[in-house]
């Protein structure tokens, strides 16, 4: 089924026939808590995306200039403050 939107078309899903290891499944499911071998894989691929969008962002938050002195956040905690009362 191909979705279509904006000139971009992307594959929503496919048939495919691939030999996958019983014990790796067995071991996905259990960890993902999945029943069939679609959840499972489906599951397994968005966890892999998942962890690679968290590394990008983790990467990004180390090129950050962050400057948190004790007075700084101090400042920006009671300013903070007086937000919340208003």
């Amino acid at each position: 089924m191909f979705s279509c939107r904006r000139g971009s078309c992307s594959l929503k899903a496919m048939k495919t026939k691939v030999e996958i290891d019983r014990a790796l499944l067995k071991q996905a499911r259990k960890a993902l808590k999945t029943v069939t071998i679609q959840e499972t894989i489906n599951a397994s691929l968005r966890s892999v995306v998942r962890k690679g969008q968290l590394r990008v962002f983790a990467d990004a938050l180390g090129k950050i200039p962050l400057d948190l002195t004790v007075g700084r956040v101090r400042h920006q905690r009671a300013k903070r403050m007086v937000d919340v009362r208003h």
